[in-house]
């Protein structure tokens, strides 16, 4: 548990430090670095972090496109 709080911390504090969308790079350096220093092999280290950064980013998008496509589709037409 103490390894998972410290690399959400680590997380958090390298997205503050990014000027890149998202912390792209910077965090996932982070988090590899932060499970691997716990003791995680970095081939495990790294699939994790792909993971995350998959449904945190990618996961995310998705939900947003499919909720732009519903709203586009439920608004009024204005006719003038």
């Amino acid at each position: 548990m103490s390894l998972l709080l410290l690399t959400y911390t680590a997380r958090k504090a390298a997205s503050q430090l990014s000027l890149l969308p998202g912390g792209l790079g910077v965090v996932d350096a982070a988090l590899v670095l932060t499970l691997v220093g716990g003791g995680i092999p970095t081939a495990s280290a790294v699939a994790t972090v792909l993971l995350y950064r998959l449904i945190s980013l990618i996961g995310v998008v998705a939900v947003g496109c499919v909720v732009a496509a519903v709203q586009g589709v439920r608004a009024p037409v204005v006719v003038a």
